[in-house]
């Protein structure tokens, strides 16, 4: 047979053929596929899928199947009807495939889609079926004999719009698709795919990649690849690994999450957060087992600039969903503390370098970060936090430790020479105190601190404890030795104690403040409180036991009551350096020039509802003794003292005058008390004449009576108090005034 003959016969065959198969594709009701389609969805999740428009076969070389307008219900109890509408969906089918009874769709067309995917008030998402349901649904077409095993070779969506929202309260997002096209050869090769769209109405978003064989996706066992590349505003994140179908847990997850951004606030606002500028940011991590409830491990996630402001997280998250099984090294470091204050809204001082790490954890009932290490400039820090939110009330353990605290520096830089604060009219502030924070929680914290230093203190051994219980306050200190930064006071420094207590549950709220010292060097003190830096080398005793009920300092003063006294024995003034009050004060009242010296000095207030009485006030120096009597009124912070100073060199009945001291706390004003001058006061004696020691120095009765015991006469005197006095050639021999009383009052 000649080859054209051949030829001839192909066409003709050809012709034929394509005949058979138009007549098979019109021989087609596709009007059965709508009720094939609605029975098969519903058997295998039990919610309708209904084609309200036409469905029609549209002949050429590729037939094509059209169906418009078709919806795909919503769960029940859904924000709306539909979980899924179609304006329009074309499939361009296979002639050939029809022929094996198979719908081989070479193109699937959506148009104008709309999908709302939604978790409801109990954790239902709308996407979530009857995995029962899917495995024993019946297929519908077998008995019917309408071919319904479907392959689709490319998907293509246009003018779409993805929502999603969850009521329990994450921020809703939405995705509007311009096109999406997923493309594959067959069945049986990888798919490409490409979107164009906009995210959340405002941020454009292309993503790109590669997802596995149409014919691998769910098979059990057999891994789907994965490989996705999103990039949006400032954001790039990629997805790498597969997705593994097991019968009993469902898909499986194994993949490589990684995201860089040049801001991370401006990427959090991608999904609906609001973030502090922190800066460039990447991430990794690995999501991994079951679909329903990943895991996030090998996570490694950076913030910020080393240079400036940075922050690591290192770790995984075994139960993210449940916030469980987290385990994640954390740590933040920056030149300058100040670095922190832009991306934080803050206003630290200029202070660094810092670095702390901690390892963040969960425990029952809250986190914990354990293990922390951190150091701030000369400053560190160790120890546990363990956060609790019981019935949503937060309570905070910590267990702190330091070798080094250095106060000034971490108060920042001083204010600059020839600034100064505005005048003050009162020295006790009228502010009210922060008592509402009190009740926003509950903590029980320890921070014990082996030097505590500023420029002027240095404290060993120190102690804090921090107790706040349903709004009650418990704070208490303790420091083992107290001395001079430099150590000029000596190698050992007295021992210093207090506390402090608030109960807002009374109203007004009851503060009481409680201090005990003992051979505290009271020159260092008073200059580490920038009282004044005129006195030197003094040690003394003091007790401070006050209580008193308010809403502000002023108030609490105003209604204060308990005691006060400071025994000090033996030091130095420099009156060319008095710079405070009391010093002012003294000045006036008799000479303490350069390298006065001090004997002693005794002081004992007795403070009833705001109104502080001088049971004994004495200050015995080697050029005069200043006996005072009066009282201060802390509600007004008024004046009313009356105070006589006697010279001890060529002085006469004019410096016996005594001397008023009045004014305020910040404005003291002393003068002559004019009454005692016209009657002729004589001197004052400060030792009373039947006293045990009537040729001692006056320190000795200021010790007695600021301890409230009488001074035994000399006749009464025990043996023991006897052989006392007679090794007393000065009060500054001792080196603790209470055991001195005790010795000269005791038998």
């Amino acid at each position: 047979m000649r080859l054209g003959t051949i030829l001839k016969l192909a066409v003709l065959a050809g012709m034929i053929l394509v005949v058979a198969l138009v007549a098979v594709v019109k021989s087609i009701n596709v009007e059965r596929y709508r009720s094939v389609l609605a029975q098969s969805v519903k058997a295998a999740t039990g919610r309708d899928l209904v084609v309200r428009g036409k469905i029609t076969l549209k002949l050429s070389v590729t037939p094509s199947l059209i169906a418009d307008d078709v919806v795909f219900a919503n769960m029940p109890g859904g924000s709306r009807p539909e979980m899924l509408t179609v304006q329009r969906l074309t499939a361009d089918i296979g002639l050939f495939a029809l022929l094996h009874r198979e719908v081989r769709i070479t193109r699937l067309v959506l148009i104008a889609p709309d999908l709302l995917l939604e978790r409801d008030a109990k954790g239902r998402a709308n996407w979530q079926f009857d995995q029962s349901r899917l495995e024993q649904a019946p297929n519908a077409g077998a008995a019917s004999g309408t071919p319904t095993t479907f392959h689709i070779g490319q998907i293509r969506i246009e003018g779409g719009h993805l929502a999603y929202r969850d009521v329990t309260g994450a921020a809703a997002q939405t995705l509007d698709i311009q096109l999406l096209t997923i493309d594959a050869d067959n069945v049986g090769m990888p798919f490409g795919v490409a979107m164009k769209g906009r995210w959340n109405n405002e941020h454009p978003v292309e993503v790109s990649g590669l997802l596995g064989p149409a014919l691998s996706f769910g098979v059990p066992g057999k891994p789907y690849p994965i490989k996705l590349k999103a990039v949006l505003p400032g954001l790039v994140t990629q997805l790498d690994g597969n997705l593994t179908e097991d019968v009993k847990s469902g898909p499986l997850l194994a993949l490589k999450l990684s995201a860089d951004a040049g801001d991370v606030s401006e990427a959090a606002r991608l999904v609906g957060l609001t973030m502090p500028a922190l800066g460039a940011g990447k991430l990794s991590l690995m999501l991994s087992g079951p679909i329903a409830t990943p895991q996030l491990l090998d996570i490694d996630a950076a913030i910020g600039r080393k240079g400036a402001a940075a922050m690591t997280m290192r770790g995984s998250v075994k139960h993210p969903l449940e916030g469980r099984g987290v385990d994640l090294l954390m740590t933040a470091e920056g030149e300058n503390l100040a670095g922190f204050n832009k991306p934080l809204g803050l206003a630290l001082p200029e202070l660094g370098p810092l670095r702390i790490a901690g390892r963040l954890s969960d425990i029952d009932g809250g986190w914990r970060l354990g293990e922390m290490k951190g150091s701030l400039s000369k400053s560190d820090l160790t120890g546990d936090v363990i956060l609790r939110l019981p019935h949503g009330r937060p309570t905070v353990e910590a267990h702190l430790a330091s070798a080094v605290v250095n106060v000034d520096e971490l108060q920042g830089p001083h204010a600059e020479p020839g600034k100064s604060k505005p005048a003050e009219e009162r020295y006790f502030s009228a502010e009210p105190l922060p008592l509402a924070a009190l009740g926003l929680g509950d903590a029980d914290i320890t921070w014990k601190i082996d030097s505590l230093t500023d420029d002027q203190l240095r404290a060993r051994q120190v102690e804090l404890t921090l107790a706040l219980n349903g709004g009650k306050l418990t704070l208490a200190s303790s420091a083992a030795t107290l001395a001079g930064a430099t150590g000029a006071t000596g190698a050992t420094g007295g021992k210093l104690s207090g506390s402090l207590s608030v109960d807002t549950a009374v109203k007004p709220a009851a503060v009481a403040v409680a201090v005990n010292g003992a051979g505290i060097a009271l020159g260092d003190l008073l200059k580490g409180l920038d009282v004044t830096s005129a006195v030197h080398d003094a040690r003394a005793d003091l007790h401070i036991g006050l209580a008193g009920t308010g809403d502000s300092t002023r108030a609490v003063m105003a209604k204060l009551n308990g005691d006060v006294v400071v025994i000090a024995d033996k030091g130095e003034f420099d009156g060319g350096a008095a710079n405070g009050v009391a010093l002012d004060v003294l000045q006036q009242l008799a000479p303490t020039g350069a390298g006065t010296q001090m004997r002693c000095m005794v002081s004992r207030f007795v403070v009833n509802n705001g109104m502080a009485k001088s049971e004994v006030l004495l200050l015995d120096t080697d050029r005069a003794t200043i006996t005072g009597q009066g009282s201060i009124n802390l509600a007004d912070e008024t004046l009313d003292l009356t105070m006589l100073p006697r010279l001890k060199e060529g002085g006469g009945l004019s410096m016996a005058v005594p001397m008023d001291v009045g004014g305020t706390l910040l404005q003291p004003m002393v003068s002559s008390d004019k009454g005692a001058i016209v009657k002729g006061a004589p001197l004052g004696v400060v030792v009373p004449p039947n006293a045990a020691v009537t040729d001692a120095n006056p320190c000795v009765v200021a010790l007695v009576q600021a301890n409230k015991k009488p001074l035994p006469a000399r006749g009464k005197l025990s043996k023991k108090a006897k052989l006392a006095v007679a090794e007393i050639k000065d009060v500054t021999d001792y080196k603790d005034g209470i055991g001195l009383i005790q010795r000269l009052s005791g038998n």
